[in-house]
């Protein structure tokens, strides 16, 4: 008693396809998932179309050319929880008002032409857990205000032009973040000392793989005491070796992802500090050798290492407490 209707338009059907969502209306249909692609519609004219869809879930309308989102009024669809905006022309979530949609979990405004996150209000989604801004056109991190969301637990800004130096991020307003997404931007940042994104004391997963960072021997990580996943995969200026000492990390970083990063040795990845350490993935390095095992003490009973070389063989190595022998 559930439907999952895509209306996409084909040459000049576009009355054709607000017609049709009338008519879905008027016949009391059970629709749980919407997806409206390639519309040129304003949110105006949708918005009168999607009245009446009560059991409506799931919203996508993607390439429909929707430039602003200032004001989203979607009375009757009360029990939305999913809202995809992808792929239009937003330009800016600076003051963004949804009336009717307060069970909404989760927001995607992926691929559109969004700039600045430096203020963003987003009223009436107070159980937000869900915002995606990757493959935008941000630029800074430095400073940012979320209001309106206090719940939200994931962000993604993956695949922007964050250029922002990693001791100095700020966020406002996100003190339930909880997975943070940063990778494939343009942080150019060298000889990192210092890790400080102040306002996220539970963050637990920490993506910076794809970018042009390096890390000084002793990286201090401020207010992340919670991190648990750290991926540093693909860094294009690690130069094939690791010997860095984790500061703020010792008891409680689990999973440690090194993949993509061309080391040749286990000697040259020499981590120092993670106690509570349990899996470091290192598929598609360059490894050569295995006689020397990576320098880290742990705690943990075992850890795991995740070693798929760039060739066809693979294996996967269990190592010890105390690294005494390779199995």
């Amino acid at each position: 008693n559930r439907l999952r209707v895509i209306l996409e338009p084909t040459d000049n059907t576009q009355n054709v396809s607000l017609r049709a969502l009338s008519i879905l209306n008027v016949n009391n249909l059970s629709i749980n998932h919407l997806t409206i692609s390639a519309l040129k519609l304003t949110l105006n004219e949708l918005m009168l179309s999607l009245n009446g869809f009560r059991n409506l879930t799931y919203l996508t309308l993607i390439n429909c050319q929707i430039d602003s989102i200032d004001s989203v009024h979607l009375d009757g669809i009360d029990q939305l929880k999913s809202l995809d905006l992808s792929q239009n022309l937003i330009a800016s979530i600076r003051s963004v008002r949804f009336k009717g949609i307060e069970k909404l979990m989760s927001l995607n405004l992926s691929s559109n032409r969004i700039e600045s996150i430096d203020l963003v209000e987003l009223v009436g989604v107070e159980n937000l857990i869900h915002l995606d801004l990757k493959l935008n056109q941000i630029r800074s991190v430095s400073m940012c205000t979320f209001r309106g969301v206090p719940m939200l637990v994931e962000l993604s800004l993956q695949g922007n032009r964050i250029e922002s130096r990693l001791d100095r991020v700020e966020f406002s307003g996100l003190s339930n973040l909880a997975n943070l997404f940063l990778h494939k931007n343009h942080i150019n940042h060298f000889n990192i000392s210092v890790v400080n994104l102040r306002g996220l004391n539970k963050l637990r997963l920490l993506d910076l793989s794809i970018n042009n960072i390096s890390f000084d021997s002793r990286v201090e990580f401020v207010n992340l005491t919670e991190l648990r996943v750290l991926r540093l995969a693909a860094l294009t200026h690690l130069n094939g070796s690791l010997n860095v000492t984790f500061v703020g990390l010792e008891s409680n970083l689990v999973q440690l992802d090194l993949s993509y990063n061309f080391f040749t040795r286990f000697d040259l990845i020499q981590i120092e500090g993670l106690k509570s350490l349990q899996r470091i993935i290192l598929n598609q390095n360059r490894f050569v050798s295995i006689e020397h095992p990576i320098r880290v003490e742990t705690t943990s009973k075992t850890l795991f290492m995740f070693i798929y070389p760039h060739t066809n063989y693979n294996f996967l190595n269990v190592v010890d407490t105390y690294f005494d022998y390779i199995r």
